[in-house]
């Protein structure tokens, strides 16, 4: 597991348990798997019926094949030439799915049947898309023989990975073949680990993509992507910003969901909420449960807020400038309480092979459903946002986008990282992580790798406002809201 600031906010498609039943609609170039349909049943099973895991299958995009066997299910990350054991899942039935626990402590999923006969549906914990399995005759012939863990194959694993998977290559400016061919030339003769750990580095930092990432468990030597920042924010300056906010509000900021959302209310009557992960709100472990629980507290914390006492009256400013992600399942569960109709978030797609001609399949809708029953603000709202909104804070802005009336979303530029964070396993141990999904606004924009722009630009967090203690973006917002 990729650790964070917020360890249980970084979104990985870590598979655990529990989100909306959705389906991936395949594009016809999904169909070009090797897909055996011999013993296909002629309609798809009824939604009440657990599927039959019993056999070998092939993930659509994501790179996986998982065996069954009984009660045990081995997975494999697969690639053009290579193939690495994975994490190994206990089965046991749930009702219409199956539960999936890895023994690793890598997470849990759901496996439901798929629509279509001969597939199953993966419910990734946190994720608002599923991933859908098709069942093959056999395991990949190289899954067959024992894995070489010599640097070669290690180097093998990655370029390929990134080759098939990632699919923003051309946006970020980088000639991966050219990359490719510079690594294996670098690695013909054996490194030292940490040589080898620095060569792997310096090929992903150009990048600048905050979700590639790379770790060396034995060493716990760890190194993430990220776009160049001419001033980020050191430990101490956290608790500087929190004091400025408070001294402009005028009012203490109230602490909720394990210090990941904070509230206050201006005497003018507007709302200020600061939320800082999509995720980590319960006192508990990043497992399927913990998953669950964060959802809890998420909907105890909203109701208390926008039902409370101290709820808006004539405005509702939200403070996603230093969010560092999360769950796309708990963001939505915030858009929800800000509309009272249901409307398009963003549509995403997985890259399905990579090359010339990417095939990736078709993208999948996703809305924001009122919240129906549950206390919410429906009136004018303002959005700040900044270099370090990122992951599900960025997601959490593309689900505000077509909100009526609009949001005034002020600030800086987003950080540029939407997908959810494959985690992948190389031959000799290490694992790495990067993003194989294309999310895209509701009117057809990529805002991959040059993130989302502000209705209103002003600056956030300067070197300079931090010593004078100011905050033009917060003077923007409560004024947009008719504070003062």
């Amino acid at each position: 597991m990729i650790r964070s600031p917020h360890p249980a906010a970084r979104r990985a498609v870590r598979l655990t348990a529990a989100t909306a039943a959705l389906t991936f609609a395949l594009s016809a170039a999904a169909c070009q798997l090797d897909v055996d349909t011999s013993d296909a049943a002629t309609t798809a099973p009824a939604a009440r019926d657990a599927p039959q895991l019993a056999g070998t299958w092939r993930s659509v995009g994501y790179g996986w094949a998982l065996e069954a066997r009984g009660a045990r299910i081995r997975m494999y990350d697969v690639t053009r030439s290579g193939c690495t054991p994975a994490s190994v899942f206990r089965a046991h039935a749930r009702g219409a799915a199956v539960r999936l626990t890895a023994t690793d402590g890598w997470g849990a999923l759901d496996a439901v049947a798929g629509r279509r006969a001969g597939s199953v549906v993966l419910r990734p914990v946190g994720s608002v898309g599923v991933v859908t399995l098709r069942r093959i005759r056999r395991p990949p012939a190289r899954c067959d023989a024992a894995p070489h863990r010599d640097q070669r194959a290690t180097t093998r694993a990655l370029t390929e990975t990134f080759a098939e998977q990632y699919p923003f290559f051309a946006r970020r400016g980088v000639d991966w073949r050219r990359t490719t061919r510079a690594l294996e030339r670098a690695t013909r003769t054996p490194l030292p680990p940490k040589q080898l750990f620095e060569l792997y580095r310096r090929a992903l930092a150009p990048l600048h993509d905050a979700h590639v990432s790379l770790l060396d468990p034995g060493s716990e030597t760890e190194w993430t992507g990220r776009r160049p920042d001419p001033h980020p924010l050191a430990p101490a300056d956290h608790a500087r910003i929190q004091q400025i906010v408070e001294t402009r509000l005028g009012a203490r900021l109230r602490s909720f969901a394990n210090g990941r959302i904070f509230y206050a209310r201006t005497h003018s009557g507007i709302g200020y909420l600061r939320i800082v992960s999509f995720g980590g709100y319960a006192r508990a472990a990043a497992t399927a449960d913990g998953s669950r629980r964060d959802a809890q507290v998420l909907a105890r914390t909203l109701d208390g807020i926008l039902g409370g006492a101290d709820a808006p009256r004539s405005g509702l400013l939200v403070d996603v400038r230093e969010n560092v992600g999360g769950y796309d399942a708990l963001q939505l569960v915030v858009a929800a309480r800000l509309t009272a109709t249901r409307y398009l978030a963003f549509r995403k797609a997985t890259q399905i092979s990579g090359g010339r001609t990417p095939r990736r399949t078709r993208p999948q809708a996703i809305d924001v459903v009122p919240a129906a029953g549950r206390p919410g603000w429906h009136g004018p709202v303002a959005l700040l946002t900044g270099r370090d909104t990122e992951s599900a804070g960025e997601t959490f802005v593309l689900s505000l986008i077509g909100r009526t009336p609009a949001v005034a979303r002020i600030g800086e530029t987003t950080q540029g990282v939407f997908s959810d964070q494959l985690v992948r396993r190389l031959p000799n141990g290490w694992t790495f992580g990067l993003p194989s999904e294309i999310y895209t606004a509701p009117d057809g924009t990529v805002y991959e790798g040059r993130g989302i722009p502000p209705t209103d630009a002003q600056p956030v967090f300067t070197p300079e406002d931090l010593a004078t203690r100011r905050d033009p973006a917060l003077e923007r917002a409560l004024s947009a809201l008719g504070g003062r």
